[in-house]
């Protein structure tokens, strides 16, 4: 819960035609694995803009503003890219 007046923000990876590393490694996954399919494609349930908004009301949140945002960027290198998944630490480079 937030306290008054404060704001969150939320960020959501896309569908999975969207997130090409991703989507790929999930519809390889459901294709051989097809009882795991739902699970594997779970990352991308809250792609869906209308459904963010509804659960996010639905969860008490007030004021739902929900806008689709494209984010391009690029790596050096694959480790470049790797070593703070490996680490533990996500995709997204450290800010400093």
């Amino acid at each position: 819960m937030l306290r008054g007046g404060r704001r969150t923000g939320i960020c959501v990876i896309s569908t999975p035609d969207r997130a090409p590393m991703w989507g790929v490694l999930a519809d390889v996954l459901g294709r051989l694995l097809p009882e795991q399919r739902p699970i594997v494609q779970l990352s991308f349930s809250l792609a869906d803009p209308v459904r963010l908004e509804s659960l996010l009301i639905g969860a008490g949140f007030q004021e739902v503003w929900v806008e689709r945002q494209t984010r391009e960027g690029g790596f050096d290198s694959f480790d470049e890219y790797w070593e703070p998944i490996e680490a533990g630490i996500g995709s997204t480079r450290r800010r400093t």
